[in-house]
């Protein structure tokens, strides 16, 4: 601090005060403080913000990611259930087709059978009739 003062009579007094006043403040020592500017706290804030909702983006990011994977991985997995359950059905209809073609085939030889079981013991019954009809006849002839 510069403190001027004059060599005049006149100014005397003025000089003395102005002296004065230079020694008190000589005494005052001034700490440089720097200027803090209240934006730069409030820029800072949304700097840290940014940041913060940056990593949250990315942590989002990964976690879509490997939803995505899983995600293709189960389609594919259903897929290949969808198709093992397709051959599954084809080959239960196929062999439930086989099973009526058979039960079809047996159940025709039965009614043949059964047809021929008639028809055998229907002969049976006449050959039967006539043995009777031949004995009774033979019988009578006898008899007579």
């Amino acid at each position: 601090m510069i403190a001027c003062v004059s060599p005049l009579h006149r100014y005397m007094k003025e000089s003395v005060r102005t002296l004065v006043w230079a020694k008190s403040t000589k005494r005052i020592e001034m700490k440089p403080v720097p200027y803090e500017d209240p934006q730069d706290e409030e820029t800072d804030d949304l700097k840290r913000e940014i940041q913060d909702l940056r990593k949250k983006l990315t942590a989002a990011e990964a976690k879509i990611t490997n939803l995505t994977r899983r995600l293709k991985t189960a389609e594919i997995e259903n897929i290949k259930l969808k198709e093992k359950n397709r051959e599954a059905m084809s080959s239960h209809l196929t062999e439930t087709l086989e099973m009526s073609k058979k039960y079809m085939e047996l159940a025709e030889s039965l009614n043949t059978l059964r047809l021929q079981a008639q028809e055998s013991h229907a002969e049976r019954i006449e050959r039967t009739d006539q043995a009777i009809s031949a004995a009774s006849h033979t019988s009578r002839v006898t008899a007579e």
